[in-house]
């Protein structure tokens, strides 16, 4: 192992796969309406598909067990694979249940890929710093809004709503070929053994009161933020007659906020401690999340609280991933991979009830956004984990 493990270059690049990674998962979101229209479906239909895609999710943990007892590289760039292989499928056999499959592979490809490469990071870099290393390369998330949104909006009116896919086909498979290399062969975990059944490297973890404390904690924070990504776009273009263009631009705004949450994560939350920024923007984003219901009846004052909202969203999703991380160090991808399932029915769930919230109204989101944001501080009010920081975590042995 070489005194900088993880170079500035080896960063960017990580970041840079995150946010082509995250373009696919992300753009049904401001898109929801054109993409129903044109696989002909009803917009609860393919709600119950998205929904399906976030449950699959589950199956996370199983997938990131592997990272524990055979190395990162290997799921990491699986991962990614399985993307490609979701996108290939979907260009040549074009329908609503290929795009679900499309969807599925999407989603646990990034999820499964970014859980490995968060414990190849951690692996590498102790906990006093590990902040900024992964907020850094979670600007891809935001970037995929700002850049990658706008992008798609122009490719679906320049042509039609088919035209992004094969073009991330191509830009997602060239990618490949760099990132790839970037990533150094890491061995197996010295004190796991390759004969231990998976299921009892999630059991540990569930066995462990302070990884269920932040488990539940990360359920309850990704409510509120996943209602309000699946809400936008039919929420302005109901209330405000926004087209695809005008999505776009939403996308961007959200985007933008996310890109500063992380900013601000990268920047605070080694300085001044993760668990406290963790709380002070949950705190933050309920305040906002009720100022919606003033400043949401404008078109600007509702991008305005959009903003903000994502903003303090995206700083305590982003600075608690270190937190995550932490708390097992012999069992770190599997946790993460716990973390993830978690968040993945965290999604599912806000899938499945976005249609009829919306029915509701924007007052019955806001309540439910505040509500899960209570929960979330009573969790971490509970949760205790050393950030003091130290000499950087030992990697893997016989790292080349």
């Amino acid at each position: 192992m070489t005194d900088k493990p993880i170079t500035d270059r080896h960063l960017l690049l990580f970041t840079y796969i995150r946010f082509i990674v995250n373009i696919n998962q992300r753009m049904v979101y401001p898109f929801l309406t054109a993409i129903s229209r044109g696989l002909g479906v009803p917009l609860q239909t393919l709600a119950w598909g998205i929904s399906l895609r976030s449950f699959i999710g589950v199956l996370n943990p199983f997938i990131s067990t592997f990272a524990d007892r055979h190395g990162r590289k290997p799921i990491i760039l699986g991962g990614v694979g399985m993307l490609l292989a979701g996108l290939a499928l979907f260009i040549a056999a074009p329908s609503f249940p290929t795009f679900v499959v499309y969807m599925c592979f999407a989603y646990l490809g990034a999820f499964s890929s970014m859980v490995a490469l968060q414990a190849y990071i951690s692996d590498r870099v102790a906990i006093g710093e590990r902040g900024r290393y992964i907020s850094t390369m979670e600007l891809g998330w935001s970037l995929a809004f700002i850049v990658g949104m706008p992008a798609v909006a122009l490719m679906i009116d320049r042509g039609t709503w088919r035209t992004p896919f094969p073009i991330l086909l191509l830009v997602t498979a060239l990618s490949m070929i760099p990132f790839a290399r970037s990533i150094r062969e890491d061995a197996p975990r010295t004190d796991v053994s390759q004969s231990e059944p998976w299921w009892t490297r999630i059991r540990q973890v569930l066995a462990n009161a302070q990884a269920r404390r932040i488990l539940a904690a990360y359920v309850t924070i990704t409510i509120p933020g996943e209602l309000l990504l699946l809400l936008f776009g039919p929420w302005l273009e109901l209330s405000f007659q926004f087209k695809v263009l005008a999505l776009g631009l939403s996308s961007f705004v959200i985007g933008l906020a996310e890109f500063c949450g992380e900013s601000l994560s990268a920047r605070l939350a080694d300085r001044l401690g993760k668990r406290r920024v963790v709380m002070a923007a949950i705190l933050a984003n309920t305040v906002v999340a009720l100022a919606l219901l003033v400043v949401g009846r404008s078109p600007i004052g509702a991008l305005v609280g959009l903003f903000f909202f994502y903003m303090f969203i995206e700083f305590a999703y982003i600075s608690g991933i270190p937190l995550v991380s932490e708390v097992m160090r012999d069992a770190r991808a599997t946790l993460l991979g716990v973390n993830g399932a978690g968040i993945a029915i965290a999604r599912a769930g806000s899938a499945l009830a976005a249609p009829a919230l919306l029915g509701l109204g924007m007052p019955a989101v806001v309540a439910v956004c505040v509500f899960s944001n209570l929960v979330t501080l009573w969790l971490l009010k509970g949760f205790r984990v050393d950030e003091s920081g130290g000499a950087a975590p030992a990697a893997p042995a016989h790292v080349v």
